[in-house]
């Protein structure tokens, strides 16, 4: 059986779509060797959990006492999410390594210049975004980090959109 990759040719590819796969891909290659190396590292024990919780008490305090109350809240949240995070440490990670390959998929295709690539970015974006949601309400999600990701994810997507002309 012969397998050809239909791709358009380097010629006509936007340079900032270059740019931007270039970007994404070190982003995702990057979060995709971290969480490997999670998933088999296993979750964390009881010893590292509170040695984290007491670094990150220490963090807090340090950023009320310098008034910087939101960055506060924030840690603290991140805090108590920790340990609920690491009980289900296998599914959070798994469901982590998933959306990360459904975006390298993506970047990819959209570098071949494949439009499918664009719609399976956004839906890794959406997906990165919201998995957290799976394992806590949003009262508990420091608003602050969904903000920065959506932020990132729509500069990216808009982006991404510029070169849609180019591919098919």
């Amino acid at each position: 059986m012969d397998f050809k990759v239909n791709f358009k040719s380097n010629e006509n590819r936007p340079t900032m779509l270059i740019v931007i796969c270039i970007l994404s891909w070190i982003h995702i290659g990057f979060n995709l060797v971290i969480s490997l190396y999670q998933l088999i590292s296993g979750p964390l024990s009881s010893s590292q959990i509170q040695d984290s919780q007491v670094n990150l008490k220490g963090a807090i305090v340090e950023m009320r006492n310098n008034g910087f109350h939101t960055f506060a809240d924030t840690f603290q949240k991140v805090s108590d999410m920790t340990p609920v995070l690491n009980d289900q440490h296998y599914t959070a990670m798994s469901l982590t390594l998933l959306g990360l390959v459904v975006g390298l998929v993506g970047v990819s295709f959209m570098f071949l210049g494949r439009k499918l690539g664009f719609h399976l970015y956004i839906i890794y974006s959406i997906f990165s975004i919201g998995q957290i949601y799976l394992f806590f309400s949003a009262a508990e999600i420091p608003s602050m980090i969904t903000w920065f990701g959506i932020g990132i994810a729509a500069v990216f997507i808009l982006l991404y959109s510029r070169s849609l002309k180019w591919m098919r």
